[in-house]
């Protein structure tokens, strides 16, 4: 090599310096019981102030008068009026949301049908059987006569009334029929000629 080079020497490290010491702050001073000098001054200062603005408004000619107090005020007035709009807005109100009554149900006509009419018959002869049973019962065991002829006539009284009550519930029912018919046809009449 041309050169003779010389390696450089390492720099060597910074030395460590100490922390700093941590600073003390001076102690407070000492506190004493109750207000200081200032404080007490202060508070005299006010109640002195106080007494002055008292002693100078104690006069009533000198006292502030709000002017708002003195005029004259509807609020009574209105405030009747809103009430009285209220309640006529929540009567109208339990008006609207008061439950309506459902309509009466249509009275439907009872027509006696072939069914009804024999059911009606197998109660009746049933009850004759029940009769012609206790007859031949009354029979059987010779009963006297007196007893048993009462019953019937009681039993044949009352079959005739039942009879008589039947005819004559058949024949409101016909005629009601009637009526409801000529008035349905009455109706469909009208609303023909309507229409």
């Amino acid at each position: 090599a041309p050169f003779n080079l010389s390696e450089p020497r390492p720099k060597p490290l910074p030395m460590e310096e100490p922390p700093p010491p941590r600073p003390t702050g001076k102690p407070p001073p000492p506190q004493k019981e109750g207000p200081t000098k200032e404080e007490q001054a202060i508070e005299a200062a006010r109640e002195q102030n106080r007494k002055a603005i008292e002693m100078k408004y104690s006069d009533p000619k000198d006292r502030i008068r709000l002017r708002t107090l003195e005029r004259p005020s509807n609020k009574e007035t209105v405030r009747a009026e809103l009430e009285e709009r209220e309640a006529a807005e929540r009567a109208a109100f339990e008006e609207r949301v008061k439950p309506k009554r459902a309509p009466k149900a249509p009275t439907a006509e009872v027509k006696l049908n072939t069914a009804a009419i024999l059911r009606e018959d197998a109660v009746y002869k049933k009850k004759q059987e029940q009769e012609a049973q206790a007859i031949l019962k009354y029979e059987q065991e010779l009963r006297d006569d007196s007893e048993f002829s009462a019953w019937q006539e009681k039993m044949l009284a009352m079959d005739e009334a039942e009879v008589a009550a039947e005819i004559e519930r058949r024949r409101k029912e016909m005629a009601a029929s009637a009526a409801a018919a000529v008035r349905a046809r009455e109706r469909t009449v009208e609303e023909n000629l309507e229409a």
